[in-house]
């Protein structure tokens, strides 16, 4: 009789010990009535882009007959496609999921149902979650061209506000800036800059431009107008001087021989 106790005992706290859950998940529904534990796995209450896929889970049992449809911002746009994801036993599992996409920013609700016959019984799921776009840069002004000069004005659209914007030039370190600005000295050869820009949720939008510095020719040096006149007349005072002193000798050597006769 000890021993029966035992055994018995054995046998009700391995019972207890099992979840429910997982109880109810590998029972009829007939016997339980409620195993379809429908869930969405994403979005989840994070913050995303605009596009991203809404993916939902249940239990499904053989023959049932269900529909699996979803509602947007209070919105109801259809029905979402699903396959199972395992053995057909009496409760599997299923999965559905849909591309949701050009979301626009701000916070956003999306509310799953699964309407299951022949009892019409209903089941919700919801979340809320956040889009953040990022910046879009756009209108560069510096173009995939050649430039004579070696200063390039630098100008962009941003598709939003802006807390930060940067600039990198050939990879090198990000240059802070406020808006348009000036490339200045740049070398002769190949270059490309990358511009990004960060909103206030910190989501950075990045834009790239290529472009070429012809080389620069140093241009022949000419002489300022007045060093020349100062030249021309230095020389031709110099030329009088000499011609002078030419003329005083030979006045004096004439006057020496006019003398000796």
């Amino acid at each position: 009789m000890t021993r029966q106790r035992v055994i018995f005992a054995l046998i009700l706290i391995l019972f207890v010990s099992i979840p429910i859950n997982t109880i109810q998940k590998y029972v009829k529904a007939d016997s339980l009535g409620d195993p379809f534990e429908l869930t969405i796995n994403s979005p989840t209450n994070q913050t995303y882009g605009k596009t991203l896929t809404l993916e939902v889970t249940f239990l499904e049992t053989v023959g049932a007959q269900f529909t699996l449809t979803f509602g947007f911002d209070g919105k109801n746009l259809g029905s979402i496609p699903v396959q199972p994801t395992g053995e057909l036993h009496d409760v599997y599992p299923v999965i559905g999921n849909v591309q949701l996409t050009k979301l626009t920013e701000g916070t956003h609700n999306v509310t799953v149902c699964l309407d299951v016959e022949p009892n019409d019984r209903k089941y919700y799921d919801s979340v809320i979650f956040t889009v953040d776009i990022a910046p879009v840069i756009s209108n560069i002004s510096v173009e995939n061209r050649t430039y004579n000069e070696t200063d390039i004005p630098l100008s962009f659209v941003i598709s939003k506000p802006a807390s930060t914007m940067t600039y990198s030039l050939d990879g090198h370190r990000n240059t802070t800036i406020t808006g348009n600005t000036t490339l200045t000295r740049l070398s002769a050869g190949t270059h490309n800059i990358n511009i990004y820009a960060w909103d206030p949720a910190g989501t950075v939008g990045s834009q790239t431009a290529n472009f070429t510095v012809a080389k620069q020719t140093q241009p022949q040096q000419q002489t300022p107008f007045f060093i020349i006149v100062v030249v021309s007349l230095t020389s031709s005072i110099i030329l009088i001087a000499i011609g002078l002193l030419f003329w005083k000798k030979r006045r004096h050597r004439l006057s020496f021989l006019l003398r000796s006769t």
